[in-house]
């Protein structure tokens, strides 16, 4: 079985590793030869690859478990966010690998739950979690991710879907006010059009507008930078505002799913503003759910912070599929 690629292909980077056993005393995966790429360098996912696959290929990896941000319809892969699409069993005969799994890139991340370490997560909201029950996560970056992790008769199981693109439903006040002014210039308001990087400069024009300013024309980055550092006292509010309705959007994932047995945050975005969101106003926005506020009141919530733990997923998904059928 060992070594095997793993990945976590996004729509702006490509991770890879390579697992090459599982630690006898910690039960770890031993995950080495990390790399980043920008997926804007390549073409396609097979050159993006073809340069990872260079850099192990003596090492003769057996098979390979990708991640990626992308629909996923047999042996067809097409990202959403990027403009590759490949054939899964082209990929396995052109690099010689016995076996390649790919997954949803927040399947895996979902995946990923039952591995993580306490010391990787930040406690958002403690409370009680149902065993045996769903998981939700959820995660803002250069899209919005959305999946599950459902117990089954035959064990857990990832369910992917396309949650980020559901229409966004805003809570009263700016939220409403904001909705009203995107929807100038956008006929779909997906919940993505907002919790993303892209979304971060819409939230921070709008408010601007709903504050009657001209708004200034800033990257995410620097909308992030200047909100944590508190140098610029909109671009603060917009990551405030941010989290509110991130955790009104979790809250609705949340009911969907039954996921009483936790929500986890990830992506990109979060971990560099870990301080505003623990003391933004998102547990509000994820209760604020009339008849079900009850209900979500005491669902465990979770920022995951650790290295790559959709490449941790990915490499437990691929380990594990591998054992369920040499049984």
């Amino acid at each position: 079985m060992f070594p095997y690629i793993v990945a976590d292909i996004g729509a702006t980077n490509a991770r890879f590793g390579l697992v090459t056993g599982i630690n006898s005393a910690t039960a770890d995966y031993e995950l080495c030869e990390l790399q980043l790429f920008a997926t804007a360098t390549f073409d396609c996912f097979e050159s993006c690859l073809a340069a990872y696959h260079a850099c192990v290929d003596s090492t003769r990896p057996v098979g390979a478990c990708i991640a990626i941000a992308g629909f996923i319809n047999g042996d067809r892969v097409q990202m959403t966010n990027q403009n590759w699409k490949f054939s899964v069993s082209d990929l396995r005969q052109r690099f010689g690998l016995k076996r390649i799994e790919v997954v949803n890139d927040f399947a895996a991340l979902a995946y990923s739950t039952l591995y993580v370490k306490a010391g990787d997560l930040t406690v958002i909201h403690a409370g009680i979690s149902v065993p045996e029950t769903p998981r939700a996560v959820i995660g803002p970056g250069t899209g919005l991710g959305v999946a599950a992790l459902v117990p089954t008769a035959v064990g857990w199981r990832p369910v992917a879907g396309e949650g980020g693109h559901a229409a966004f439903a805003p809570p009263k006040g700016k939220g409403a006010q904001i909705l009203e002014i995107i929807h100038q210039d956008e006929e779909h308001v997906s919940a993505e059009t907002l919790l993303s990087g892209a979304g971060l400069v819409r939230l921070h024009r709008a408010l601007a507008v709903v504050e009657g300013r001209a708004p200034a024309s800033l990257s995410p980055e620097q909308i992030t930078t200047r909100g944590v550092t508190g140098s610029d006292s909109t671009c603060r509010e917009t990551l405030e505002l941010f989290c509110h309705l991130l955790g009104s959007t979790a809250g609705d994932v949340t009911l969907i799913y039954g996921a009483t047995g936790g929500v986890f945050l990830g992506g990109g975005i979060l971990p560099r503003i870990e301080n505003i969101l623990l003391e933004s106003t998102f547990i509000d926005g994820f209760r604020s759910k009339g008849l079900m506020s009850d209900y979500l009141a005491n669902i465990p919530i979770h920022l995951m912070k650790g290295n790559h733990p959709a490449l941790l997923g990915a490499a437990a998904w691929f380990y594990d599929q591998e054992l369920g059928a040499r049984t």
